[in-house]
């Protein structure tokens, strides 16, 4: 089949193009998307009248990148295409650290700026099934669910695929039976890059087995795409029965609980992304799915700062109030007069104390602090466990890292504002009485 066809049957299939449609197309030089380029010309004249702009981002990171600017310029003008560029040193912005990532970053923001600009509702790059089986692998090497197993979208938000069923052997077959020039970015050959490993060792020895791998791949990504919409809308139904904030969301034990492990971690993904703007590995995943199906309460570290808190009645993600450096530990001498900590202010030798304790204990060494573990207290049926304290007396997990406690040299604890403290016998003993005003507001909310 001629491919100008195919890449019809393309953008009808997945309605990527519309009469009177404004596209950027997105060219570097390479033929993937000077195929695109010419074929969108084609369509634009012959099939579906569009208005076509060409848009070309320079890294500035080979020596060639000049040259492949002005190739991309002698194209838009042999096709009385309007063409429009931006050169940035990416050498100088990343130091040489993360460059591919930050090039693509940089790329789309450049995109998305000249779209806005000449009011483009499609930006339509080069992508193919080739780079698509590319991804795949890649994605599969290091693990990333379903959304990594089914690789890149024909379509997604402004960004269209026109070349998504087509292969690069069918991309370079239309080129060389057309005589059309195009560049080749040798960069694309260094080992040093896992894409490239893939790309020229690993699908060649795959086709071995089945010559038609990019096909094959595309039809598999094709079920996952549909059992992924599946996945969304079961998603959808759940997330409906949660309370989601900007900085928090909560959902009760007794929904998620109740719904198949994969849908639980999902759902709990979606959460997460909903108030940060990102997604979690599936390790991550997996130990939250065992944190909520154990029968004790408890926290976990998510990442930007956000937590994962189980209670007994509900699972929450939520914005750490108090960050790490806000951790005290401060100790107590007999000319202390009054200790301020992010919780709450102790005042010294006070008037009507809440807590009074021997000056010896104080000379042996007190500290004032926020739990670290291995805390313990005693009673006098034995020692208990901090933790276990917390636990008896139903502390909200969120609370705990963060309540001061009031330790002596060797961890055992003698006073928790509201909750715990030790009686000492007076007698004899020059006792110093201490106040604590709370800081700590508004954390049932």
């Amino acid at each position: 089949m001629d491919l100008k066809k195919r890449v019809l049957q393309t953008i009808k299939k997945f309605s990527l193009i519309s009469p009177g449609d404004t596209v950027l197309c997105a060219v570097s030089g390479g033929p993937d998307s000077v195929a695109l380029l010419f074929i969108l010309n084609e369509i634009s004249k012959e099939e579906i009248p569009i208005s076509l702009y060409i848009a070309h981002f320079n890294h500035m990171l080979r020596e060639e990148s000049d040259e492949e600017e002005n190739f991309v310029k002698e194209i838009g003008n042999s096709l009385n295409i309007p063409v429009f560029t931006e050169r940035k040193n990416l050498k100088e912005i990343t130091g040489g650290k993360n460059i591919e990532a930050i090039a693509r970053r940089e790329r789309y923001k450049f995109l998305y700026k000249i779209a806005q600009k000449i009011e483009a509702n499609k930006i339509a790059t080069g992508h193919t099934a080739s780079d698509l089986a590319e991804t795949v692998i890649f994605n599969l090497t290091k693990g990333s669910g379903i959304k990594g197993l089914r690789g890149f979208l024909p379509k997604r938000e402004k960004i269209i695929r026109p070349l998504f069923e087509t292969t690069k052997e069918e991309v370079e077959n239309y080129l060389k039976e057309r005589k059309i020039p195009y560049r080749i970015d040798f960069s694309n050959f260094s080992m040093k890059f896992s894409r490239n490993l893939i790309r020229i060792k690993v699908i060649p020895e795959l086709k071995k087995i089945n010559p038609s791998l990019e096909k094959t791949i595309l039809r598999e990504t094709a079920t996952l795409r549909e059992a992924e919409d599946f996945i969304k809308e079961e998603v959808k139904k759940i997330l409906s029965r949660a309370n989601i904030r900007s900085d928090k969301a909560e959902i009760s034990l007794s929904i998620i609980k109740a719904v198949h492990p994969f849908i639980l971690k999902e759902t709990i993904n979606e959460m997460f992304f909903k108030i940060s703007g990102e997604y979690l590995n599936r390790t991550k995943l997996k130990a939250i799915e065992h944190l909520i199906k154990k029968d004790e309460s408890g926290e976990i570290d998510l990442k930007k700062g956000f937590k994962g808190r189980k209670d007994q009645n509900s699972f929450s993600i939520e914005k750490e109030q108090f960050s790490p450096e806000n951790k005290v530990k401060i100790k107590v001498t007999s000319e202390t007069e009054k200790i301020e900590t992010p919780s709450g202010t102790f005042i010294f030798n006070a008037k009507n104390p809440h807590f009074e304790i021997p000056e010896e204990i104080i000379k042996k060494g007190v500290f004032i602090k926020n739990r670290e573990g291995g805390e313990w207290l005693q009673f006098p049926y034995g020692r208990k466990k901090l933790k276990k304290f917390f636990i008896e007396k139903k502390v909200p997990v969120k609370l705990r890292d963060f309540l001061p406690i009031v330790v002596t040299a060797d961890n055992e604890v003698i006073w928790i504002p509201e909750l715990f403290k030790k009686t000492y016998i007076k007698e004899n003993q020059n006792i110093i009485g201490v106040r604590f005003e709370s800081g700590i507001k508004n954390f049932d909310n």
